[in-house]
Order: structure tokens, then C-alpha cells, then sequence
């Protein structure tokens, strides 16, 4: 009996500790899981070392321009004007005593056509009578050279008199493009000194020959551009573009901008199309100065504060290029040392000596 107690007692003392060894290894088992679900999947991408960062240089792509000689042309601002305008003053005195519907502002009146006409009475009255004077001392003529001298006298009166009635319808020998018309029949018209300076001029029109196109330049353009007279020039109006040149020059600067006002003839598909009218606006391109030995470079290598970068055994190297002009084609520039290549492109928060690589 007191065996059986005995090993009673054994199993009874082996049974916590097996309890304990049980717990142990399931708190083993999840440790091991939890740290297992923290490490790096094998598949995936190996994070990027310190080493790596260093070694890895930004790419750049880097142009080298060749210098050349190159004419930078000059844009102006301008509009279509007029060489002359003509104002219609009546050299007979009267009243008015027809109109033409075409003299009016919009008009046009073709070559040699009557477009006003002064009442004629007066004056062909004043031929008559020059004509009976001069017929009357024909009769009465002896042959001396006393009559003779008279004769040619009262000739003279009558071609003159025959000269005024003529005035009486106002014609131009060549076609008129009308600005300002709008006379009315039984309107008092003359010269200034019988009707006042202001009611003289019956209307203002111009000869399509007389269109031009003109601008300002300022004066150190003359200088560097010599001659200006003669000077290629392309002018656009609306959508129409002309191939013109400069043919005159003003003498004088205007006081309020102190610019040098220049001239433009237009060809004659220009002058004879009918929609191209004074006041027009018309932009300018002149052939303007050359240059030699620049570089013409895109507008995508200009950094911040118009620097450029180039790149020099593998550094970025900043340079300020003296600045010739702007155009189109790009920013035109002194020629200068490019060492392996200007950046093309931006190259954001990089600074002097910073370590690239150039795209092959």
C-alpha cells in the first residue's frame, strides 16, 4: 500500500510542470511569430543603402551651340498712314450748286469725274462779257500798235474769265479715296479770305499711292543700323503680311517721346487692296544690326536671374552670358566657353560644383 502512494505523489508533482513547459513553448511559439511577421519579405524590394544614395549623380542633358553671325531682328509697333492728305478748298465763290452722292467719307470719286459744282451764272456771265469787249474793240481796231496792245488785253481778260467758270466744277486727276466730306447744296463756299478758314475746306481725302506704313525707333537705332534707309522689313496688318523697306527717315525727333519716326512704302497689292485703310495697326519686323560670334540658345537652358549652367569635368559651373537680343529662335548671346556642354532643362536646387552626369 504505501507504494502506490508513493508514486501517486510523483504524478501528482510532474503535472504543474508540465503545465508550465506547455505555456512556455506557445509564448515561444508567438514571439517567434511576431518576429517573423516584422522582418523584410523576401521578395520584396531591398531598401536603398547610404552607399547607394552617394553614388547615384543626377543626369543632366547639355546642348553645345555653334557661334555664328547672326542679323537680330528689331519688332516695332506701328500703323498704316499717309504720305499726304488732300484738302478740297473751291477756288470759285458761290453757292454750291450740286453734289455728287460719292463725296461723302467712304466714298470713292474716280479720275477726272465732276463731284461739286458752284453756281456757274455769275461766271459765265463774266465770259460774256469779256467776249463782247474783246469782239468790240476788234471792230474798232485801226491797226495801231496802241490797239493791238489793247486787243491782247481783253484776250487775256476773257481766257481768264473762261479759266474762273472752269473752277466752278471741282475735279482731280486721279482717283479719291474720301475721309471727310458732307457738303450740302446751297452752302457758301471759296478761298479762306472770302469764306473763313474753317468753311474752306469742304472735305479731306488721300490717293490710295499715298499709303505707307509708319513707326518710332529710337535714336541709337540709326547708329547702329547704317544705313536704316533701304533696310528689309516685313509688316503685318490684320492677317496680311508684306515684304516692304524703310525709304524715308525723319530729320526730326519727336519732343514727347524722344523717338525718331521712320517710313515704310507698301507694294502695290497692298496699296490697291481696298481694306487696308489709314489707322490701322501693323506690326513691324525690321532686319536689323548683325552680330558676330554668338551662340542662339534655346529658351530651355535659361536658369533663374538669366544664368545658364554648364557642366566642367563633371560639376555643374554657373555663367552670366552677355545678353545681344531676344528673338523667336531663342535668346541670342556673346559666344562664350560651353567647357563639356550647356544644361538643357532645369536643374532644380543644385548649386555651383555639384556633381552630375551627362546623358549620353
Amino acid at each position: 500500500m504505501a507504494r502506490l502512494s508513493t508514486d501517486s505523489n510523483n504524478q501528482s508533482a510532474r503535472r504543474p510542470f508540465f503545465g508550465y513547459l506547455q505555456l512556455f513553448l506557445v509564448i515561444a511559439v508567438i514571439a517567434v511569430a511576431l518576429i517573423l511577421a516584422r522582418a523584410p519579405s523576401q521578395t520584396g524590394q531591398e531598401p536603398t543603402t547610404v552607399g547607394q544614395v552617394e553614388t547615384s549623380l543626377p543626369v543632366v542633358e547639355v546642348i553645345q551651340p555653334e557661334a555664328i553671325t547672326f542679323a537680330l531682328p528689331i519688332k516695332l509697333s506701328g500703323n498704316v498712314s499717309l504720305r499726304e492728305r488732300i484738302h478740297i478748298v473751291s477756288q470759285a465763290r458761290g453757292r454750291v450748286d450740286w453734289v455728287s452722292e460719292n463725296f461723302i467719307a467712304g466714298g470713292v470719286i474716280p479720275a477726272n469725274e465732276v463731284f461739286l459744282r458752284v453756281n456757274p451764272v455769275e461766271y459765265q456771265l463774266r465770259v460774256q462779257e469779256a467776249q463782247s469787249q474783246l469782239k468790240l474793240a476788234e471792230i474798232n481796231s485801226s491797226g495801231s500798235h496802241a490797239d493791238l496792245a489793247h486787243l491782247d488785253y481783253l484776250q487775256a481778260r476773257l481766257e481768264l474769265a473762261q479759266f474762273n467758270l472752269e473752277q466752278t466744277e471741282l475735279s482731280l486727276p486721279y482717283e479719291l479715296q474720301v475721309a471727310r466730306g458732307g457738303v450740302d447744296v446751297g452752302e457758301l463756299v471759296g478761298p479762306a479770305e472770302y469764306v473763313g478758314r474753317e468753311a474752306a475746306v469742304l472735305g479731306v481725302g488721300y490717293r490710295r499711292e499715298a499709303i505707307q506704313v509708319s513707326a518710332t525707333v529710337e535714336p541709337e537705332l540709326l547708329e547702329n543700323t547704317d544705313p536704316l534707309i533701304g533696310a528689309s522689313a516685313k509688316v503685318t496688318v490684320g492677317e496680311k503680311v508684306f515684304e516692304t523697306t524703310v525709304y524715308r527717315v525723319s530729320s526730326l525727333v519727336r519732343p514727347e517721346t524722344r523717338l525718331v519716326p521712320i517710313f515704310l512704302e507698301l507694294p502695290a497689292e497692298a496699296v490697291n487692296d481696298p481694306f487696308l485703310l489709314p489707322g490701322m495697326f501693323a506690326e513691324i519686323e525690321l532686319e536689323g544690326p548683325t552680330h558676330d560670334n554668338v551662340f542662339v540658345l534655346p529658351y530651355s537652358t535659361v536658369q533663374s536671374n538669366d544664368k545658364v549652367w554648364t557642366v566642367n569635368d563633371g560639376a555643374l559651373s554657373v555663367v552670366q552670358p552677355v545678353s545681344v537680343g531676344h528673338t523667336e529662335s531663342g535668346w541670342v548671346v556673346e559666344a562664350f566657353d560651353t567647357a563639356d556642354g550647356i544644361v538643357n532643362g532645369p536643374v532644380p536646387g543644385r548649386s555651383e560644383g555639384f556633381k552630375v552626369q551627362i546623358q549620353n
